[in-house]
């Protein structure tokens, strides 16, 4: 390691994947499905993976991930959006990707909207953009930026960048959290990149 460089605190620790069927199943899929996005979207390595999202396909499936992930996750919010339910936990411990440079630790779990059907799995990733430090225990749990000039600058400027690609604004004017994103395929899963 080099003087300065930044460490994920969570790469000392060891992942016990036995503690929950499903965080196993994380384990296995989220590294392939990162690397999978970014060999799409190459530029992607340079930010921070906040969070995964894995979908349900029914209302009982997803009852049943969330009844299970409260005894093995700490459940960090759930509430509806879009008209249906939304659930984030902290996983224990954060999955090894990057070649142990970054842990994922959040999962979002959206319960299926009426007629919109998915397949259960990997669905997207959300990526952090300006911002220099990897997130740990002590930044956990901080607010999600407000949107502001300097927001909206980096999100510009990133789509500048990357004219190629087909970038989807609608959340872009959100007053918290403001993000652009574009779909890519990975892993034969419909993935989209939010950037924030």
């Amino acid at each position: 390691m080099q003087d300065g460089e930044s460490v994920d605190p969570q790469a000392t620790l060891p992942f016990n994947a036995s503690q929950s069927p499903f965080v196993a199943k994380l384990e296995e899929q989220v590294p392939s499905f990162l690397e999978a996005v970014e060999a799409k979207l190459p530029f992607v390595k340079t930010y921070y993976a906040d969070h995964v999202c894995w979908r349900t396909e029914t209302m009982e499936d997803y009852q049943e991930l969330v009844a299970h992930l409260r005894e093995n996750a700490e459940l960090l919010i759930e509430s509806e959006i879009g008209g249906r339910p939304i659930a984030t936990f902290q996983l224990n411990r954060g999955i090894p990707c990057r070649g142990g440079r970054q842990h994922v630790n959040v999962v979002e779990i959206p319960a299926p909207k009426v007629g919109s059907p998915y397949r259960e799995g990997l669905e997207h990733v959300e990526f952090v953009i300006g911002q220099t430090q990897v997130p740990n225990e002590t930044t956990r749990g901080t607010a999600s930026p407000v949107n502001d000039a300097t927001h909206q600058s980096m999100l510009q400027k990133m789509m500048e960048d990357h004219p190629q690609l087909n970038w989807n604004e609608k959340a872009k004017k959100k007053h918290v959290n403001p993000d652009v994103s574009v779909k890519v395929i990975a892993n034969e899963i419909d993935s989209g990149m939010a950037s924030t």
